[in-house]
């Protein structure tokens, strides 16, 4: 089985060991397609942790620290420690996840598509986009904050949401929201595979988050005034503010049957 010692040690990394058993290591660790099964407890790496297909790799160590990212796609991974800190994004896709920690924090994008897991923390904090697709998530948090795209299959939203497909017809040829939907994946590596786009038109929703009503079209996140500043055609500014009422009113209407 590979120690992670010996394998950072093979890449040349520097290795500062602390008092109490704490390890620090400089620069990017990959161990992306190796047997490694087990980290050291309280590890911190100044760059990212890729463990890419680590077909053994189930479980993070306790006091785990990453300074960049984290891309844990396609293992068997079922939660994060609670203690865990990451600086940019956390890719999780294609893992057994269940839970994520309570008051998680992510700098960058949380990508857990594929993932069977069913709940959100109710804190949620994320500073790039949240990509949900293909999960058991059905609930959405009221108490969160996502400053990128949303991405998620809003049939399967229980939760307050307002959404629409606007016909493709009636975007301005030179609009960007239109352009974005004809990205191939060359040109978009951040959310490229992930606009919701059909012959019908495109994907276009309105959901409760850090603390306002924001609409989503791929990319693009705004209030529903916001989008009249994005070239877009009238037909679509109307649906966006359209959208803001639609929720607004369900909102509301939720308040007061709990009074």
């Amino acid at each position: 089985m590979t120690d992670f010692l010996d394998v950072v040690n093979r890449m040349g990394l520097v290795v500062i060991p602390f008092s109490g058993g704490h390890l620090l290591v400089e620069g990017d660790v990959d161990l992306s397609g190796s047997d490694i099964a087990t980290l050291p407890d309280n590890l911190t790496i100044i760059g990212s942790l890729i463990a890419l297909e680590c077909a053994r790799l189930s479980a993070l160590p306790a006091g785990l620290n990453i300074m960049n990212s984290l891309d844990l796609r396609n293992t068997p991974i079922t939660s994060l420690p609670a203690d865990i800190g990451v600086g940019l994004d956390i890719m999780l896709e294609n893992t057994r996840l269940l839970s994520l920690p309570a008051n998680l924090a992510v700098g960058g994008a949380l990508d857990l598509e594929g993932t069977p897991i069913a709940a959100l923390p109710a804190t949620l904090s994320v500073g790039g986009y949240l990509n949900l697709r293909n999960t058991a998530v059905t609930e959405l948090p009221e108490d969160w904050c996502i400053d990128g795209p949303l991405l998620l299959d809003v049939e399967k939203i229980s939760s307050p949401l307002a959404w629409r497909r606007v016909p493709l017809a009636s975007l301005t040829p030179d609009a960007p929201i239109l352009q974005d939907y004809f990205l191939s994946a060359a040109q978009d590596e951040t959310v490229s595979g992930t606009l919701a786009v059909d012959a019908l038109g495109v994907e276009v929703f309105a959901v409760w988050v850090c603390g306002e009503i924001r609409v989503f079209a791929g990319r693009h996140v705004a209030s529903a005034a916001g989008f009249d500043h994005l070239g877009v055609s009238t037909l679509f500014q109307q649906a966006a503010h359209e959208y803001v009422a639609e929720l607004s009113a369900r909102l509301n209407a939720g308040r007061e049957g709990n009074l």
